[in-house]
């Protein structure tokens, strides 16, 4: 939360903490909200380091305002006759109670490596990692957006947001209809669509729900009708195991597994075994036993 009656963020106010600093302690972060200063020491630098500690935390004094919610991941206290204590968030800002907004750092891995270089390596392989997420979270957005049917292109911001509105999803089916003889063509589409999301049958992203909402709103034998066929891939077979095996199918819906042949249910466990996927393999397991009671 911005705070309208402190000062604007300014390298001039981080400067003069280190002027007559004697040392610096850098912290892991604390739950303190008001003392940063209590987290456990990762690294005290004397006199002969200040200098390059303070060149890691430079800030570009843009004007802009913003505050992270959050309470920093590290703290450098600062200490001298002006001490005090600089929040450091993600590699990417610092903060100061003094200051009404936070201020995005010059170099924000500066830091990082400055404690790699005397022997603390975890903030900054801890760093690396999160960089690395994030750009296969891109890769893999970006290769999901290429994979989205055409007819569905201009509403997608909505599906994204509203897939769990009947009458959004409805005019997305009527959109696919539009494009497609009978359901099971419908349904394959959507499968390969899902396909071309993470394997993970839980805890993906939420994007990846709108096409299991859409094959939720098709008749369960179009559906299956379109993994019936032999020339379906392992990866749209792949999709329609998270399909049969989500939660809102298995609970909501457990009638309908019944269409599901234990045929297909044992081409869909060879594809999942191969992936190698413990809790999918449980998943689509326990659907396929309430298949079998379902049918008596």
């Amino acid at each position: 939360m911005l705070d309208e009656t402190g000062d604007d963020p300014s390298q001039a106010s981080i400067d003069a903490l280190f002027r007559d600093a004697t040392t610096a302690r850098v912290r892991a972060s604390t739950r303190d909200a008001r003392d940063p200063t209590r987290g456990p020491v990762l690294l005290e630098v004397g006199a002969s380091d200040l200098e390059a500690l303070a060149r890691a935390v430079r800030i570009r004094e843009t004007g802009e305002r913003f505050r992270c919610m959050c309470l920093g991941d590290l703290a450098i206290e600062v200490v001298g006759p002006t001490g005090g204590a600089i929040r450091f968030h993600h590699g990417s800002s610092l903060s100061l109670t003094s200051w009404c907004s936070d201020a995005r750092l010059e170099d924000g891995a500066a830091l990082l490596h400055v404690l790699a270089q005397r022997g603390v390596p975890g903030p900054l392989a801890a760093h690396e990692a999160k960089r690395e997420e994030a750009r296969e979270r891109r890769e893999q957005r970006a290769q999901w957006l290429a994979a989205v049917p055409h007819a569905l292109v201009e509403m997608l911001a909505e599906l994204e947001e509203e897939s769990s509105d009947p009458a959004v999803v409805e005019a997305a089916l009527a959109r696919l209809r539009a494009t497609a003889d009978h359901d099971a063509m419908i349904a394959r589409v959507l499968l390969a669509w899902l396909a071309h999301g993470e394997l993970r049958w839980t805890g993906y992203p939420s994007y990846e729900g709108v096409p299991l909402a859409l094959l939720r709103a098709l008749p369960m034998r179009g559906v299956v009708e379109a993994a019936m066929d032999p020339a379906l891939d392992d990866a749209s077979t792949y999709a329609f195991g998270r399909f049969v095996s989500h939660w809102e199918i298995v609970r909501g819906r457990r009638s309908s597994l019944a269409e599901v042949p234990d045929a297909l249910f044992a081409r869909m466990r060879g594809v999942v075994a191969r992936v190698g996927d413990e809790d999918a393999l449980r998943r689509l397991d326990h659907a396929a036993r309430l298949a079998a009671e379902v049918r008596g």
